[in-house]
């Protein structure tokens, strides 16, 4: 019983470590492509 409930917390510690790191990918995706088009309508702006 004891090693069931050790392994369900590690297992719930695994999905919220990768969630967190799919958040944080996903994160970084937004402000890349935020700063392209922020970019572009720099270029935009200048041309």
């Amino acid at each position: 019983m004891t090693h069931y409930s050790l392994l369900t917390t590690h297992y719930s510690l695994l999905t919220t470590h990768y969630s967190l790191i799919i958040t944080h990918y996903s994160l970084f995706i937004n402000h890349y492509s935020l700063l392209i088009a922020h970019y572009s309508l720099l270029t935009k702006k200048i041309t």
